[in-house]
């Protein structure tokens, strides 16, 4: 029989065996001061207690070894070589030894917890700092081994997370850890900076077109769709470059300029590479008081609402209404949506905007309707953003917005890009079918700047193609993009769905895309966005039966 004790280290283990220490790498001396719980093993026999002999002791030695370390190695010590067991010739000596070889196998594992990152088994924050900080040491003491630093963001990464849950947001990021270390040499080291951002130190780089080569071949490796969990994962990345020199002397500055320089690319459009400049640190400061004041600017009430009126090619009407957001700032006077709704857009901000907007648009129109009547069906247009389409409850928010204020859900168009549709087909897909089973009528916004591919277009229930003003604004006699136009028109009407052109703002322009059969045309030349006043007055003349056109 044996008995398993657990006793107070302190009193059980013997002065520092110097043999021992030279064998294990341990200073066996340290233990006098820690109080640890190892196991003491004795036997009962002939109705007596005592120590097991020294032949069992290092048997349980080994044992205790192969269990602790889970493979009977450490550093290059195997728990049952003649040298071990010759020095467990004594109790107390196994208890050193198997605490001896507990505690250097937990010192190992602490090391590796402390510098790598869970998630990812990649180096994390402080490894990468300390790597990068000693080179920039080397480069003050050679100034031609010059060296980069991309700062990488996911772009899709947070819709992916909130949409498909964390369990497959985490199997993305490790399987993007993987294809990065694929991407780089040896020489270069990869972190996860934290949340969705990585950073990279390259090591021996001439200029930044060496940084940038890299850069493009991260984008490839990345690029290609992952298959986590049954669903169909499609990354992009945008890229922050900087480069160290023989001046810097400061790691994390560095990775600063990098995470600039990303938030420049970010901001040019998705899957974008942007070098450091100096003048970008301006740039910065001023994003990041834009990020600070639209916290509070819903608090402040500071958003309003102008209307631009969606006119019917084929007979002058106004037939809709398109919702634009704009921002009373309270320095630079009224801000339009591209100053402030990419930073919005990577912010919890843009959800309660977005709810703002859908709830003042939709209680503006009925309103409308209850004084001047149903207005021949009149619809008003409000613009989605991804993180609003990836929220579980969008639906119901919608369908209760439209109950709320009596509107019925065909006088409500929601406008979806084309490239947040396609980025996120499958949420998409489910959110979409749920929206048309209550009425809602979809747009899709910025037609032909996304993807190429078009079998969304069969997939989603679509009722308007709004063609992107890129299109439309060099268009002129004989001008190539009519073709295109004209093309994109003989599909809608072959899926049976309406097009809009967008930016129409000549009597030219207007004449080609009614020539090529576009139902709806928007812009300047038929009506700049209106005020709320004036929204309400080209109204009143509308339900008088007067011409839409006469408020122009």
């Amino acid at each position: 029989m044996l008995l398993f004790l657990s006793l107070t280290a302190v009193y059980l283990l013997p002065a520092a065996h110097p043999a021992l220490s030279a064998l294990l790498g341990v200073d066996t001396g340290w233990l006098w001061s820690v109080h640890l719980v190892p196991v003491a093993i004795l036997s009962y026999r002939n109705g007596t207690w005592g120590a097991v002999p020294a032949v069992l002791t290092s048997v349980v030695l080994v044992l205790i070894g192969e269990f602790v370390l889970g493979g009977g190695t450490v550093v290059g010590l195997d728990p049952s070589s003649a040298d071990l067991l010759a020095l467990a010739t004594s109790f107390s000596d196994v208890l050193v030894a198997a605490l001896a070889l507990y505690a250097r196998r937990n010192a190992r594992d602490l090391r590796a917890a402390a510098f790598r990152d869970h998630l990812t088994g990649l180096p994390n924050r402080r490894l990468f700092l300390d790597r990068l900080s000693h080179r920039v040491v080397q480069a003050r003491r050679r100034p031609r081994a010059r060296f980069g630093i991309l700062f990488l963001d996911l772009d899709s990464f947070k819709l992916i997370n909130d949409s498909l849950g964390h369990a497959v947001g985490n199997e993305v990021l490790r399987r993007t850890a993987r294809r990065l270390e694929r991407s780089l040499r040896d020489i270069d080291t990869v972190t996860r900076w934290g949340g969705d951002e990585f950073v990279v130190l390259l090591d021996e780089v001439e200029d930044e077109r060496d940084a940038t080569t890299v850069a493009r071949r991260i984008f490839h490796s990345l690029e290609l769709p992952m298959e986590v969990e049954g669903y169909r994962v499609q990354l992009d990345v945008s890229v922050g470059v900087t480069l160290g020199t023989d001046h810097d002397t400061d790691a994390e500055a560095l990775v600063g300029e990098a995470d600039t320089a990303m938030y420049r690319a970010k901001g040019q459009g998705k899957g974008r590479i942007a070098v450091f400049t100096p003048s970008m640190h301006a740039q910065a400061r001023t994003r990041l008081e834009l990020e600070t004041e639209l916290q509070g600017a819903m608090e402040r009430a500071e958003f309003l609402l102008h209307y631009q009126p969606l006119v019917s090619l084929e007979d002058g009407r106004v037939a809709g209404l398109e919702a634009l957001v704009r921002w009373r700032h309270p320095r630079r006077g009224l801000l339009s949506p591209s100053d402030f709704m990419p930073v919005a857009e990577e912010t919890a901000v843009v959800v309660p905007l977005g709810t703002f907007v859908l709830r003042e648009a939709c209680r503006t129109l009925a309103g409308w309707r209850r004084r001047h009547g149903e207005l021949d069906g009149l619809s008003v247009a409000v613009n989605v953003s991804a993180r609003q389409l990836s929220r579980s409850d969008f639906v119901e928010v919608v369908a209760e917005v439209c109950r709320e204020f009596e509107l019925p859900p065909e006088c409500l168009h929601l406008e979806i890009t084309e490239t947040v549709l396609v980025e996120n087909a499958e949420l998409a897909s489910r959110s979409l079918d749920r929206l048309r089973s209550v009425g809602i009528q979809l747009s899709i916004d910025d037609f032909g700047t996304g993807y190429s591919s078009l079998d969304y277009l069969h997939r989603f229930p679509v009722h308007r193609l709004k063609i992107d003003r890129s299109f439309v604004e060099p268009l002129r006699d004989g001008h190539r993009n009519a073709a295109i136009i004209r093309a994109v028109v003989a599909l809608g009407r072959e899926l049976g769905i309406r097009t809009v052109a967008e930016g129409v703002e000549t009597e030219q322009q207007r004449a080609v895309v009614e020539s090529v059969g576009c139902d709806y045309g928007q812009g300047y030349h038929f009506f700049p966005p209106l005020l709320h006043q004036e929204t309400e007055t080209l109204i009143a003349r509308i339900a008088s039966g007067s011409p839409g056109r006469a408020l122009r």
